[in-house]
């Protein structure tokens, strides 16, 4: 098995740019996964069961101000909470923990 100090100067270089761009990717997703954590409550809260009571093809109207958005329907809403959900589960304390030594914890603050 290799060592880190076995591998030649460009395959360190080329490791060591992999760990720094997983590093630097960690802060904006713990910042989007904390984002995500209240849509995953509201949703959770009640949200969820408004939405399912819609008829499949109704159509939930934009009122976000986001120029070109469109209404959606509830599949499509469900389908995209699904997301954010699965980007909640990043915010949780163990997946901190992880990524706190890769990142620094003053930058994940």
């Amino acid at each position: 098995m290799a060592t880190y100090a076995s591998l030649t100067a460009a395959q360190q270089a080329q490791v060591q740019a992999a760990a720094n761009n997983v590093r630097s990717f960690l802060i904006p997703l713990l910042n989007l996964a904390r984002q995500a954590m209240p849509i995953q409550s509201d949703w959770n809260g009640g949200t969820s069961a408004l939405v399912a009571s819609l008829g499949a093809a109704e159509v939930i109207p934009n009122s976000s101000g986001l120029a070109g958005a469109l209404g959606l329907t509830p599949g499509q809403l469900t389908t995209l909470v699904s997301y954010v959900e699965a980007l909640a589960a990043y915010g949780d304390q163990t997946h901190i923990d992880v990524m706190t030594p890769a990142s620094g914890a003053q930058n994940l603050a």
